[in-house]
């Protein structure tokens, strides 16, 4: 698959060649979102059924739009929380649009989240989750390099389709992740592992192509700054995340302030310290995020400034919507909320 995308990443309208190093950082590493914490499910299984109400989430990233072939995630969650049994159940949904050449990576997910109160303060959640992947492309969307002569595309039929012996058009497999987070009103610090089945991704049956195991590692402070106030309550949430898959590294550093109903934040994404060639060290972009929350529904939008070189692709834009159904669902009055501001409406 990516000895296909590195030869021939063509667009028929514009015949622009996508540099191998921008289609490697995407083509290894998971999809990410700019404000990881509104998309719950997807950073941490454990997160199913962390809220008192039901939750319905939906993402939408739009990265590098000023490229012929930009790159869209979509993302769709669904939880609920049942008191009785301490659990968690959910199901997941993504659609990631990689690039121009009509490449395509759907999952279905179904969520378990089970927890433990360790004390009326702290509480330990673990989390499993189950997916169903497609990966397909679109060879009429491709453009080989036997197509174009003299610059300009012939229109005649590729013999390379056959040549690298990619008659198969997708491919489907299943995968395992897993999780875990422990916090009270005020803390946490979680760690997740995805794809631990390790499945084979690739599209041509002749070669194989294990996807990599991801590892993560978050954790935050929520920080009241006018706790005596019982109305328009002001926070700082400092955060960090930090991701590894295969050799690649990223470490999120965020801060929000929150003055219901409104927030705002601030964030890095790189890891500075890793050089990944010659003068090229890994940094990728400043997050700037504000949002809104009216009674159980959160709205925010967020953009990415790219830091590195690819500067010219115009950034990321990330929306996202978290509907907390009404507060009637609610039952446990020691109920510990999570202490980001992803609980809508609280």
């Amino acid at each position: 698959m990516l000895k296909l995308i590195f030869r021939f990443f063509f667009s028929k309208k514009n015949f622009i060649f996508i540099f191998f190093s921008i289609y490697l950082k995407v083509a290894a590493q998971d999809p990410q979102f700019s404000q990881p914490y509104n998309a719950p499910l997807y950073l941490n299984p454990a997160f199913t059924g962390a809220t008192q109400t039901d939750r319905l989430v939906f993402n939408y990233r739009n990265q590098w739009p000023r490229l012929a072939g930009t790159f869209v995630t979509s993302l769709f969650s669904y939880d609920h929380n049942f008191e009785k049994y301490r659990s968690g159940l959910g199901v997941l949904a993504t659609v990631d649009k990689v690039g121009i050449g009509g490449f395509n990576a759907t999952t279905l997910s179904g969520l378990y989240s089970y927890y433990i109160p360790l004390n009326n303060d702290w509480v330990v959640r673990g989390g499993l989750q189950f997916t169903y992947a497609n990966r397909n492309v679109n060879f009429y969307e491709l453009t080989f390099n036997d197509q174009i002569k003299d610059g300009s595309f012939t229109g005649s039929p590729t013999i390379d389709n056959t040549g690298l012996g990619l008659q198969g058009s997708s491919v489907h497999f299943f995968d395992f992740s897993t999780g875990f987070i422990a916090y009270n009103k005020k803390a946490w610090f979680g760690i997740s592992a995805n794809h631990l089945t390790r499945p084979n991704q690739s599209l041509n049956p002749s070669i194989e192509s294990k996807l990599p195991i991801k590892l993560s590692v978050q954790t935050g402070i929520k920080i009241a700054l006018n706790p005596t106030i019982n109305t328009h309550l002001s926070y700082i949430v400092p955060s960090i995340l930090y991701r590894k898959q295969d050799i690649f590294q990223q470490l999120d550093l965020n801060l929000s302030y929150q003055y219901d109903p409104i927030f705002i934040g601030v964030g890095y994404r790189g890891f500075p310290f890793q050089e990944i060639t010659k003068g090229y060290y890994n940094q990728d972009a400043l997050i700037l995020t504000a949002g809104y929350k009216f009674e159980g529904l959160q709205f925010y939008y967020s953009h990415d400034i790219t830091l590195s070189k690819l500067n010219g692709t115009g950034g990321s834009n990330e929306i996202g919507l978290m509907f907390n159904f009404t507060e009637k669902n609610k039952r446990q009055n020691n109920f510990v909320n999570f202490p980001s501001y992803m609980e809508a409406g609280k």
